[in-house]
């Protein structure tokens, strides 16, 4: 688990998770492997961020067959470079459900992303988050979105 509330949390170069990553309540549970929560300050991954896994999370914690979540719920989240999510993404009513793997989650401030946002599989919401067959939501409630550089979006939305 990396869970980090107060202060910078800075990476230069690669960051690479190509296992399954998960948490539920705050802990881990057999099979799950780890969070990523960034509550306050800035989180900033400059070079490569990849995720290779299935990503997800309920209701602030992983259940069976979950693996992760990066939660930034105050001030800056910046990528910079390349951010790749080749997995299912999704997420219904704040958590994932089944069959859903993951949830980008921006509530305050700025997500900035620059340079290349990547999300092959398909994407989809209804009603502030995912229904059966729906894979993935990007909900920024408050503050700006700035994308500089290419988004690609090939499958269904």
């Amino acid at each position: 688990q990396i869970d980090i509330k107060k202060g910078d949390f800075n990476i230069g170069g690669n960051l690479s998770l190509p296992g399954n990553i998960g948490t539920a309540i705050g802990g881990l549970h057999a099979g799950k492997t780890g969070q990523m929560e960034i509550e306050k300050d800035d989180a900033k991954i400059e070079g490569k961020l990849s995720l290779p896994g299935n990503i997800g999370t309920v209701h602030g914690g992983l259940y069976a067959g979950q693996t992760g979540q990066i939660n930034i719920e105050k001030c800056d989240a910046k990528i910079r470079g390349k951010l790749s999510l080749p997995g299912n993404i999704g997420t219904a009513v704040g958590g994932i459900h089944a069959g859903q793997t993951s949830q980008i989650d921006i509530k305050k401030d700025e997500g900035k992303i620059e340079g290349n946002l990547s999300l092959p599989e398909n994407i989809g919401t209804a009603v502030g988050g995912l229904h059966v067959g729906q894979t993935s939501q990007i909900d920024i409630k408050k503050g700006n979105v700035k994308i500089g550089g290419n988004l690609s979006l090939p499958g269904n939305i």
